[in-house]
């Protein structure tokens, strides 16, 4: 019999107490998706939360931010003492135009860049040991 309340209970059943005691796994990870199940000696009830569903449902969604594998350090190293352009640098990173240009943007702000000496040789030593050395 289903209820307005979402909640369907089944009666006239026959449950053990050990059939009670083996679906506590299962009530726990049902528990935490909005449904609570209960099962005496005669009567399985199924009840859902309808708040807690829908937020769990929701969980995750919407875009995924993916980091970049490289550090500010390793760009400028390519920039600056491999000599590639930005059209090389956005094809041995992987990334698009749009972004590549956003984050360098980003970049060219950052504590990072505005702490490096452009007089000193740019080793990749120097370069790992300035602050902010964020992923680009």
């Amino acid at each position: 019999m289903l209820n307005d309340d979402y909640c369907i209970s089944i009666e006239h059943l026959k449950a053990s107490k050990s059939d009670i005691e083996e679906l506590k796994p299962i009530q726990t990870l049902l528990a935490k998706t909005g449904f609570t199940l209960t099962l005496t000696e005669n009567c399985l009830t199924i009840k859902l939360d309808p708040e807690k569903y829908n937020r769990q449902l929701r969980l995750n969604a919407g875009r995924k931010i993916r980091l970049s594998n490289y550090k500010y350090s390793e760009l400028i190293y390519m920039m600056y003492v491999e000599n590639l352009s930005d059209y090389e640098i956005m094809n041995r990173i992987g990334m698009k135009k749009a972004t590549y240009y956003r984050h360098k943007a980003k970049m060219l702000e950052s504590p990072f860049y505005k702490a490096m000496n452009v007089d000193l040789e740019l080793t990749k030593e120097y370069l790992d040991q300035l602050p902010d050395n964020e992923y680009f």
